[in-house]
């Protein structure tokens, strides 16, 4: 198996304080998605900067193991928020050097 890291933000338009009610039902989706792979064993660490999520700099990771390159890109863009177009993801190989 090996690790990937996807950086996850917010797209311009969904920079707010508030979400509307169909933006917290993704932002749910999002969080659910990621809790099953994490009991599928898939989930090293998953986590968020604590800035506003109206900051530029507000930013998401998401660590995991999986087979290949294809199938990494597959299990990011099958994450709910960026599936529903509410944030972007950008994909790179990655290795825990300290775990």
């Amino acid at each position: 198996m090996n690790q990937f890291i996807y950086f996850l933000s917010l797209l311009p338009e969904k920079r707010k304080e508030v979400f509307s009610d169909d933006e917290n039902a993704i932002i749910v989706n999002h969080f659910n998605y990621l809790l099953n792979a994490k009991e599928e064993g898939k989930i090293i660490l998953v986590g968020r900067t604590q800035l506003s999520t109206s900051d530029i700099k507000n930013k998401g990771i998401c660590i995991f193991t999986i087979e290949n390159e294809t199938e990494a890109i597959e299990f990011m863009n099958n994450d709910p928020a960026i599936k529903c177009g509410m944030m972007l993801g950008e994909l790179f190989p990655f290795k825990v050097a300290i775990g």
